[in-house]
C-alpha cells in the first residue's frame, strides 16, 4: 500500500512532536526536522521506534539546509518557529528573523522540490487585538506601535501568511495557514519561555503562587493538543487551489484567573497555592476567542477534549517529568 510521505519541521517541539505520532498511527512515512533549540528529541522517544521515520537535526534558516531536506514528500507541515512571551519582549530580532528565514526557506525548497502542499503553523497572535467575538478568520486585525515588542511574533507570523499567499499566486503552490489558538497538554515547554499553562501547573506542583499579569479577567480558549492535531491534519486533506485560512482552537473560552484556579485544583494544591497578582504587561490582549465555524464546516473540526479533563491528563503528564 502507497504510504504519504510526510515532513514535519519543529517536529521535536510540543505539538510537532504530537503530529509526527499521529501520522505515524496513520500509516505515514514522516521525516522530523528540527535544530532542536525548543523542541526536545526525547519527545519523539515514542515515534522513534517506528521504521518510518526519520529525524534530522539542521537549522532551516539555511536556505541550503531547507533545500536538501524538503523534498521528496507530499505534505510539508511547517510548524518550526520561535514562540514564548519572553522572547517577544526580550529577542524581538531574533523571533522576527528567524521566523521570516525559515518560512521563506521552507516555502522556496517546497516549490522547487514538487511538494504538493505546505500546511502552515500561523497563530492566534495575528489577530493583535481583536474586535469581533467569536473572532472569524476574515476579521480586522488590529496591533500596537512597533515600540511594543509584544508583536514581534504577530507580525512575523502575518508575514509568514503573506508569505504563503504569494507562493501561492506567483507559483500555484498549495499553502493552508493555521491560527492556532492556546494549546496545551503532555510535552508543553515547562520553562518561563514557554506557555502559561505548564508554567501555571509546575508552579503550582510546585507549591509556589501562580503570577498572574493584571487583573486576570483576560480571557484565552485552550485546546488539547490532539484536538488542535487533528485539525492540522484535516486541513492537509482539504484540496483547494488557493491558499485558505482556518482558526484552530477551543470555543470555550476562560478567564486566565478561572484557569488558574481550575489548575490549582487539578493539581491538588487548594489549601497551598495562592494567585500573585502583578501589573500589566503591554501588549496582552484582553481576549481570544475564536469563530469555529468556518473549520467544522470545511474540514469536519470538531474539538472532543473538555478544559477540565485535559489539564488533569496533562498535570499526570508533568508529575512524571524531572523539575
Amino acid at each position: 500500500m502507497f504510504k504519504i510521505k510526510s515532513i514535519v519541521t519543529g517536529g521535536a517541539g510540543f505539538i510537532g512532536s504530537h503530529l509526527v505520532e499521529q501520522l505515524l498511527k496513520d500509516g505515514e512515512e514522516v521525516i522530523c526536522v528540527d535544530d532542536l533549540s525548543r523542541g526536545n528529541i526525547s519527545n519523539l522517544d515514542i515515534s522513534m521506534k517506528s521504521k518510518n521515520v526519520e529525524f534530522i537535526e539542521g537549522d532551516l534558516t539555511s536556505a541550503d539546509f531547507a533545500n536538501s531536506y524538503i523534498r521528496g514528500a507530499e505534505i510539508v507541515y511547517h510548524l518550526a518557529a520561535i514562540n514564548g512571551t519572553r522572547y517577544f519582549y526580550e529577542k524581538p530580532r531574533y523571533v522576527i528573523q528567524t521566523n521570516l528565514k525559515t518560512t521563506e526557506n521552507v516555502l522556496e525548497a517546497a516549490n522547487r522540490n514538487g511538494v504538493r502542499k505546505v500546511v502552515f503553523a500561523s497563530s492566534s497572535e495575528v489577530y493583535g487585538y481583536p474586535t469581533q467575538f467569536p473572532t472569524p478568520e476574515t476579521a480586522q486585525l488590529v496591533f500596537d506601535s512597533p515600540e511594543v515588542t509584544r508583536w514581534s511574533y504577530a507580525i512575523s507570523k502575518l508575514c509568514d501568511e503573506h508569505l504563503c499567499f504569494a507562493y501561492n499566486k506567483e507559483f500555484g503552490l498549495q499553502t493552508t495557514c493555521l491560527r492556532i489558538f492556546n494549546t496545551y497538554g503532555p510535552r508543553l515547554l515547562g520553562t518561563s519561555y514557554g506557555q502559561v499553562v505548564s508554567i501555571f501547573i509546575k508552579r503550582a506542583l510546585a507549591g509556589q503562587s501562580l503570577e498572574v499579569f493584571g487583573n486576570g479577567e483576560q480571557t484565552r480558549s485552550f485546546s488539547f493538543v490532539t484536538d488542535t492535531v487533528q485539525g492540522i491534519i484535516l486541513s492537509s486533506k482539504h484540496n483547494t487551489k488557493n491558499t485558505e485560512i482556518f482558526n484552530l482552537g477551543s470555543e470555550d473560552e476562560v478567564s486566565i484567573n478561572n484557569l488558574a484556579q481550575k489548575i490549582i485544583a487539578a493539581c491538588g494544591m487548594s489549601a497551598k497555592v495562592k494567585i500573585e497578582y502583578l501589573p500589566s504587561i503591554s501588549g496582552d490582549s484582553p481576549r481570544r476567542h475564536p469563530a469555529l465555524l468556518k473549520a467544522r464546516n470545511l474540514l469536519g473540526y470538531v474539538p472532543r477534549i473538555g478544559l477540565d479533563e485535559g489539564l488533569q491528563t496533562t498535570v499526570e503528564w508533568f508529575r512524571t517529568v524531572p523539575n
